[in-house]
């Protein structure tokens, strides 16, 4: 008897046990994966932000080298005008330490320091010539500029107590004749820098660290770079955590004890070029370091978060494995009636296909939920960029009729201009209009399509644009609506549509040729097709083909732009079961091709 409850029990049991298996699976792979999402943003930010730090030494660093030319040296390290202007020019700049510039043979010609107070003051000359960041300065060509490593500022040998960490930037001074004459040396401190950097958006950890695993700063810690200090906790927590997956010092993602680690190399870009703002010239960059963010996602932090689907998937388990036990114990006890014992054995199978019936429709109705979600979320961002992109053109028109206004001389001029400043505010109600009707769009389940007239509504953007209001450009919009002129679709979403061509064909059409956007009609398979054709710069589709229609892709470099408005047409597109197809050659010009469901 104990053998066949153990079979029933089995039986019934296992589909049980898999299907929570699977969805408490599903649940932790979404779960991680919104981790992931959220550090790599997390990450991101202070990523910029290293890169914002790294422009404003590399800046400032070749600026300072360029500005003091080396007959000005001596000058420079008295107390003359042209010191006391560079004085506060400096005092100025808060993240500078310490201001010097050193001859050859190390010896300080210059020294400006900060006391404990932020006070810039001038500071007792000192001899570096064993220091080892003069020792590359003096390496250094015109060209290049040096930055050094992270470390606390030492002197006289000795860590300065408060702790300070710096950055040093420094830049050659050579005369006329291309003759080496001093070093620019600048002091950064990082105080500041770090402060944001551990400022904890999240519930991770972050670890700035170099390629051999030293922690330049941590939000685990009040103490930089404590390695120097002789405290290696932090080195040997992290190193024990990470090293296996360290090796190659390349962007990683692991689990470890619990904990989500993420790895991000900062591309320092040592040996590149990089264009001044004060000079215009260009420097090679010389540094001897790589840094590299650390996030760490606490294991407690985890499980806060997936704890939960595994605590269900052990009690619901446990639970539902004791009821089906005594379920199958009590199918075999009394199987002496057998009538009533089938009966019984069909009421269970049939409550446990109502439960998973009920569980496949919860969790139906858990996915049209998301997608709904997804496609909200959508359409929110559509909206944001549909109101400022839809309301610029007109606003622009209407600023290009006023100046015209305010250079009118002649009652005929005005006679002229005055209708399209009406005509440019009727636009602005009719948009104002359709933002309104866009908004309660956005709050029912289906959107609002009607039988629009094609060619009221490309004549009616035709108006929004000043360059074709002023008559500047040789451009014309063209149509050949033949075919058909009415179709059942959204008009708010079809104007974008036609307003995001004519602004891509303006923008992007050839000086050198008449240009023109055509909208032609045409019957295809028995569905209405719309060609917006024009004689533009055209996209290189072998190179671009695949990223046509995706967010924030841009094809043509010096002109301005976010990369949205092709995603946002094939998304509106899309909305409403249409598509959209492109041809398109390289100085040639683009035709689209959108294909409706009516």
């Amino acid at each position: 008897m104990g053998i066949k409850i153990l079979k029933r029990f089995l039986i019934i049991y296992l589909p049980v046990l898999l299907f929570t298996f699977l969805w408490s699976k599903f649940q932790y792979d979404h779960l991680i994966e919104v981790f992931s999402v959220v550090e790599d943003r997390t990450i991101k930010n202070k990523k910029d932000l290293l890169e914002n730090l790294f422009q404003t030494v590399s800046f400032s660093t070749e600026h300072w080298g360029d500005v003091i030319n080396a007959n000005y040296i001596a000058e420079l390290s008295t107390d003359s005008i042209a010191g006391n202007h560079y004085f506060k020019i400096i005092d100025e700049l808060r993240d500078f330490d310490q201001f010097r510039i050193v001859d050859l043979s190390g010896n300080e010609l210059l020294r400006y320091e900060r006391d404990q107070l932020g006070n810039l003051k001038k500071g007792k000359l000192q001899n570096k010539y064993h220091r080892d960041y003069f020792k590359q300065g003096i390496l250094l060509k015109r060209d290049e500029i040096y930055l050094s490593r992270i470390n606390l500022n030492r002197e006289n040998g000795e860590i300065e107590i408060p702790l300070k960490p710096v950055m040093r930037g420094i830049s050659p001074i050579y005369d006329h004749q291309d003759n080496l004459k001093a070093l620019v040396i600048i002091n950064f401190n990082m105080t500041r820098i770090f402060n944001q950097l551990n400022q904890q958006i999240t519930l991770s950890n972050l670890y700035l660290v170099d390629q051999n695993l030293n922690v330049i700063t941590t939000n685990v810690s009040s103490l930089p770079l404590s390695y120097e200090l002789q405290d290696t906790s932090q080195i040997i927590r992290v190193a024990d955590k990470t090293a296996t997956y360290f090796k190659t010092f390349e962007d990683t993602t692991f689990q470890n004890e619990g904990a989500i680690w993420t790895l991000s190399k900062f591309n320092f870009p040592t040996n590149k070029s990089l264009d001044s703002i004060v000079s215009k010239t260009s420097k090679t960059i010389v540094t001897p370091t790589q840094w590299a963010i650390l996030h760490e996602v606490p294991a407690e932090a985890v499980d806060l978060v997936v704890g939960p689907i595994f605590r269900f998937f052990i009690i619901f388990n446990c639970f539902g494995a004791l009821a089906i036990f005594v379920i199958a114990y009590i199918v075999e006890k009394r199987k002496v009636n057998e009538r009533l014992m089938l009966n019984a054995i069909k009421q269970k199978n049939e409550n446990l296909r109502l439960s998973e019936a009920s569980l496949e429709e919860f969790n139906q109705k858990l996915t049209e939920s998301n997608s709904r979600l997804k496609t909200r979320n959508k359409q929110l961002e559509e909206f944001n960029y549909l109101v400022s992109h839809n309301l610029r053109a007109p606003v622009t028109s209407m600023s290009t009729v006023v100046d015209l206004l305010k250079e009118v001389q002649t009652t005929n001029e005005l006679d002229l201009l005055l209708p399209k400043l009406s005509q440019i505010n009727d636009n602005i109600s009719i948009i104002t209009d359709d933002i309104r009707e866009y908004v309660s769009i956005l709050s029912e389940n289906e959107i609002d399509k009607k039988n629009i007239n094609i060619k009221v509504i490309i004549e009616s953007v035709e108006n929004d644009f000043p360059e074709l209001l002023s008559n500047n450009l040789n451009f014309k919009v063209l149509t050949n609506l033949q075919s058909w002129d009415h179709v059942i679709f959204s008009k708010f979403y079809f104007k974008s549509i036609v307003q995001s061509f004519m602004s891509n064909s303006i923008k992007y059409r050839r000086t050198d040729i008449a240009s023109f956007i055509k909208f032609e009609t045409q019957i295809e398979n028995g569905q209405k097709v719309l060609y917006v054709i024009d004689n533009g710069l055209g996209i290189d589709l072998d190179l671009h083909g695949k990223d046509v229609f995706k967010l924030y892709k841009r094809f043509h470099r010096g002109y301005s732009g976010k990369g949205m408005g092709l995603f946002i047409v094939k998304s509106q597109i899309e909305n409403l079961e249409a598509t959209i197809e492109i041809e398109s050659a390289v100085n040639k010009g683009t035709t689209f091709k959108i294909i409706f469901k009516e």
